[in-house]
Parts: C-alpha cells; sequence; structure tokens
C-alpha cells in the first residue's frame, strides 16, 4: 500500500477517535492510530497491518472463532445491537409525537428493528 494512503487512513482513525472522545466516549484507551496499531499487535500477527484486516472479521452474523476475528464479529454484533436500540428509542419516539418518520438504514438493522418498532408502538 502506498504511503499516502496509509497515511489517510491513519488520519481517518484518528478522527475516528477525537469524534469517539467527543462523544463521551473518552475511557478509550486508543488515541491515536500508533495505539491501534500497537493494539492490534497484541492480538494478531496476520494480516501485518490492521487497516488489512479481513471484512468476515466484522460480520455481525458470523462468529469469531470461524472467521479468525478472534473478538470482532461478536463486537460488531454488540454494536449493531447498541445501534439498534438507540435508533428504536428515536424513531418511536418522535412516531409517538405525531411526526412522519422515514428511516434508511441497513436491511439487517431493518430485520432486526421491525418487531421492535411494531411492540414499542402498538401502545400508541
Amino acid at each position: 500500500m502506498n504511503t499516502g494512503l496509509r497515511s489517510e487512513i491513519a488520519r481517518a482513525i484518528e478522527v475516528l477517535l477525537e469524534r469517539a472522545a467527543g462523544i463521551g466516549l473518552g475511557a478509550i484507551p486508543l488515541r491515536t492510530s500508533a495505539d491501534v496499531a500497537q493494539a492490534y499487535r497484541r492480538y494478531w500477527q496476520e494480516p501485518a497491518q490492521w487497516w488489512q484486516a479481513p471484512s468476515r472479521w466484522f460480520d455481525a452474523k458470523a462468529q469469531s472463532t470461524e472467521t479468525g476475528g478472534i473478538i470482532t464479529n461478536e463486537v460488531n454484533a454488540r454494536s449493531s445491537t447498541f445501534r439498534d436500540i438507540g435508533m428504536v428509542d428515536r424513531l418511536s419516539a418522535m412516531a409517538r409525537k405525531g411526526m412522519k418518520v422515514f428511516a434508511v438504514v441497513g436491511r439487517d438493522h431493518v430485520a432486526q428493528q421491525a418487531n421492535a418498532l411494531r411492540c414499542t408502538l402498538a401502545d400508541k
């Protein structure tokens, strides 16, 4: 990978870490791309660089024992559930106020949220 692209990726992760700290996730021990690289090396030797991690490691429907992700699939699944809960809370609150709601999310979120929204709004 060329140096420019590596620098772009490193800067993008640093921006993401800054945003995380800005929304109250300051307890995350990672502050820089160098911190991410060090944490990555603690758990994975292959691929050599953290930005080369295969996408299968982040499939929320897979198990890390199957993909080699060690923990990444389960972390992503829990993150997805957390986001689903937040979206259901926001969407149902707006609908209860009589607002028309239209949300654009990935298909997996739709499947996970549909029944929760029906249940939450049933007493409306």
